[in-house]
Order: C-alpha cells, then sequence, then structure tokens
C-alpha cells in the first residue's frame, strides 16, 4: 500500500560526530560503492518472464512442460545466491542528499557480513562478499574489508516494505540506539527513525539516525504513522539472508588471480 508522503528535514541543530581518519577512509568506499552501476530487476512478487501455460490438478497448478536445468525453485534458489545485493528495487536508498522516515521491523539485523572492495576497470564488479572463513581467497592475499548489516524496515515516505543494506557508519548508529534504554528495542511501538544524508565538508557522505516518537511534538504533521495492518502485513514478508550475494569460491579464486597478476 504505497502513500505518498512530504519529505522532511531533519532539525537545524542535527550535528554529526567529530570523525576518526578510519570513518573518513569508510566513507570513501561507501562513497565509491554508491557509484556502482547496478541491474534493475522486478521487484518481489512479480516478474519479467512469462509463465508457461498450466493445467489444473486439484489446487495446485502444475506446467505441462518438463523443467530444464535453470528451471524450478532449486536452479532459482541456486542462481539466486549467487547475485549481488545490489540489483534490487527493495533496497532503502535516499538518492543524493535528502531525508528519509524509516520505521524497523525487528529489533536485530537480519544478516551481517563482510564486504571486500577490487579495484578494477570501470564497469567492472568491484564489491565481493567475503566468504567468512579462512579460506576466503581476498581475505588470503590481506584484502580489506567493511561491514554491511541487513535490517528489515518499512520505508514511510512511500509505505512499502524494504531491506536497509548499513555500512558501519550507520550501523554503529543503530547498534547505540540498540544497546540504549530509551530506544531499545528499536522496533519499540511508536518508534520511528529519521534519517539525514547530506555531504560533510571532506565531500563524502554522512548519515545521520534521528530517533522520533509517533506521538511527540516533533512528529511532522504532515505524515501519517504507519497503521497496524501495514505493519503486520510486512512483518509477514520480512527478508532474510538471500538478499545478499554469496558468490562461490572459484569466482574469488579468480578475482585473487587477477589481484596477483596485476602485481
Amino acid at each position: 500500500m504505497a502513500r505518498q508522503l512530504a519529505r522532511r528535514r531533519a532539525p537545524a541543530d542535527t550535528r554529526p560526530p567529530r570523525r576518526t581518519r578510519r570513518e573518513v577512509e569508510e566513507d570513501t568506499v561507501e562513497d565509491e560503492y554508491e557509484d556502482e552501476e547496478v541491474e534493475e530487476t522486478p521487484r518481489r512478487g512479480r516478474s519479467s518472464r512469462r509463465e508457461p501455460k498450466v493445467t489444473r490438478r486439484g489446487s495446485e497448478r502444475v506446467s505441462k512442460r518438463p523443467e530444464r536445468d535453470t528451471e524450478g525453485w532449486d536452479a532459482y534458489k541456486s542462481t539466486r545466491s549467487e547475485t549481488s545485493s545490489f540489483n534490487s528495487a527493495d533496497r532503502f536508498t535516499i538518492d543524493g542528499a535528502g531525508d528519509g522516515l524509516v520505521k524497523f521491523l525487528e529489533d536485530r539485523p537480519f544478516h551481517t557480513l563482510k564486504q571486500h572492495w577490487v579495484e578494477r576497470g570501470k564497469g567492472e564488479k568491484k564489491s565481493w562478499t567475503c566468504l567468512g572463513t579462512k579460506e576466503c581467497p581476498l581475505d588470503l592475499l590481506g584484502e580489506g574489508s567493511r561491514l554491511l548489516t541487513y535490517f528489515n524496515i518499512v520505508d514511510v515516505d512511500d509505505g512499502a516494505h524494504k531491506y536497509w543494506e548499513a555500512g558501519p557508519q550507520v550501523g554503529d548508529q543503530i547498534a547505540d540506539f540498540a544497546d540504549s534504554e530509551t530506544f531499545a528495542p528499536i522496533n519499540q511501538d511508536g518508534l520511528y527513525f529519521e534519517v539525514n544524508k547530506k555531504k560533510d565538508k571532506g565531500g563524502f557522505w554522512q548519515y545521520t539516525l534521528r530517533p522520533v516518537f509517533e506521538d511527540d511534538r516533533a512528529w511532522p504533521d504532515d505524515v501519517e504513522p504507519l497503521t497496524d495492518d501495514e505493519l503486520d502485513d510486512a512483518l509477514d514478508h520480512l527478508f532474510d539472508r538471500s538478499v545478499a550475494e554469496k558468490p562461490s569460491i572459484q569466482a574469488l579464486e579468480a578475482i585473487a588471480a587477477e589481484i596477483e597478476g596485476d602485481e
């Protein structure tokens, strides 16, 4: 149930904390990630492919023709696990500088991973999910990585259920709120978070989260809180770790060989 709601500005007294050199370096990588070209795919529940004709057998729909190796749910799950997390319209983003308002659906992230960044030619894939084991070829080469954390949220601006792929700058802020006495759990009734995105003096994107309750005076007059039905519907369709990229060890070995060949 999409709704057009007015955009908000974060309060004038919202100031980001002093940043360390490590945070600046991480933001530099995050800026590069945002510039990486993505491939649009259909939204969840829709398909750009025409389904085969089917016959009825009881209440099930059964295809008349046999499935090939690239068809069927086993093939879907196998291929989906190797696709990039940067190609989904269900990911929460703020285009350029701006503001957003989100509602967390769970009190914790549903997935956490490390992601490597490999400088390659224009148009080539640069971000690679770490295997998370001692056998990761990019870890063995000493390639650095950053933390990505995934959250189920509702984007109040359009009422859509999405997932938030949060880098370390955002993840640290959410973790602090999750540990606080006032704002834990982060998915408590009536609690939302304003998200402000802008560039700092160094030209890097800075995200600032500000908690706001729907009965606060600070709640924008032109925005309606989510209804129970909207929240229940979103909770019935939570995203899981399948939205994240899962490359094969062979793919990472090939990238590692490419790096070694350039040295």
